[in-house]
This record gives structure tokens, C-alpha cells and sequence, in this order.
């Protein structure tokens, strides 16, 4: 994503932040073949530190629903449309060899939604 600018104006863009209380559950579905539940990688996507610094440092994005629903399309149905209208095969989805965790933060967080 290196090189896109952001919108004219993006400086002056109102964030929705809020703190998350330590003790409110979360779900994650995540790729069984991964041995931590909130294990992460930094790779480049919409949603990547676009500092040019040290890789080291750059933060990372895990993804996390409040409820199974939000869990199951982040997870599996994510990206699989194609902009495409209407039903999809449950068949076609890759759900095998996931797993359901919960997350329940042992202390409060500031939480960035960018939907």
C-alpha cells in the first residue's frame, strides 16, 4: 500500500475511538494451523502502519467480533463475494480447520473502528 495518499482533508477526519473495559468477551475465529489465537502478522493490507519504519516497531492489526455472527463473516465469508450479489454456497467456504477462541481483556484498551 506504500505510495497511496490519503483523501484531501483525511487530517481533518473525526476517529471512532472508544475504551474497551478489561473483561468484555470477545470472539476470534482463527486458521488452526497457527498455535497462538491472537497471533497476528504485520503484512501489508488496508489497514497497515503506513509509517516507513523499522519493521520491528510497525503495528499489527488482529481482527476480533463481539459476536459469533461477526467472528464468522471477518473470518471465513471476508473478501469471498467479489462484489458479486446474492447467495453463496456454504460449501465454497473455507471454514475447516478453524477454531473459535474467546478474548477477555485483562485490562481496559483504546479500540479504533474502521468499518
Amino acid at each position: 500500500m506504500t505510495g497511496i495518499k490519503p483523501p484531501a482533508g483525511f487530517e481533518n477526519s473525526v476517529l471512532d475511538i472508544e475504551t474497551i473495559p478489561a473483561g468484555r468477551r470477545f470472539g476470534r475465529i482463527y486458521a488452526s494451523a497457527f498455535p497462538d489465537p491472537l497471533g497476528y502478522g504485520k503484512t501489508p493490507s488496508r489497514f497497515s502502519d503506513p509509517r516507513r519504519r523499522d519493521p520491528a516497531r510497525r503495528f499489527g492489526v488482529v481482527y476480533l467480533g463481539d459476536t459469533l455472527k461477526v467472528c464468522f463473516l471477518e473470518a471465513v465469508l471476508r473478501d469471498r463475494r467479489d462484489g458479486l450479489v446474492g447467495d453463496i454456497p456454504i460449501y465454497r467456504l473455507k471454514s475447516a480447520g478453524r477454531l473459535l477462541t474467546a478474548v477477555d481483556p485483562s485490562r481496559s484498551y483504546l479500540d479504533l473502528d474502521v468499518s
